[in-house]
């Protein structure tokens, strides 16, 4: 049975600065028991790197599988560069090209994710963009009413699923509507 600490611990996510985890960072994972780690720009230099600090991570990790996430949405919200991990923006799909196109390109993404060792991706977002002047969301939904927003989101659900990946669905309060 686990103690309070491990269920407390694997509620976190926490991210590292810097190229690589260092070894304090590595030691609180390992005493604090974190659930998982998320990788931001930095972290994810080149492929190679992204291998090693996962690598690094499970290696002192108290679970089998510890949370590996990303944020891999499309367009400027993209961690890992460079085809095939990095995707067009949201608001591209839905405009111009399309729902086929999107799910070409974000089916090929996850499975490069997946090739690295991630399987926590924080995406898409789900909002409905409705203010022109909301730069935080510009580009980054899939359209100004839910009937266009609907079919990409279920459509990256399925694919995570598919890919046996967890994705977290993203809306930001008081930014859009979900």
């Amino acid at each position: 049975m686990k103690n309070i600490e491990e269920l407390i611990g694997q509620l976190f996510i926490v991210g590292f600065k810097g190229k690589a985890p260092s070894s304090s960072f590595l030691n609180f994972l390992s005493e604090e028991k974190i659930g998982g780690v998320i990788l931001f720009k930095d972290n994810c230099p080149s492929h190679e790197q992204i291998r090693k600090n996962i690598k690094a991570i499970t290696s002192v990790s108290s679970y089998k599988h510890p949370f590996i996430a990303v944020d891999q949405e499309g367009g400027r919200v993209c961690r890992i560069a460079g085809a095939p991990a990095e995707i067009a923006a949201a608001k591209l799909y839905a405009e111009l090209y399309g729902i086929e196109r999107f799910s070409d390109d974000f089916s090929r993404s996850m499975i490069c994710l997946e090739s690295l060792g991630i399987n926590l991706n924080l995406a898409p977002v789900c909002d409905i963009f409705i203010n022109d002047k909301n730069s935080c969301l510009d580009g980054r939904c899939f359209g100004r009413t839910p009937q266009e927003v609907i079919p990409f989101v279920t459509k990256a659900v399925e694919i995570t699923k598919k890919s046996n990946f967890l994705s977290c669905l993203k809306h930001f309060p008081g930014l859009g509507d979900a």
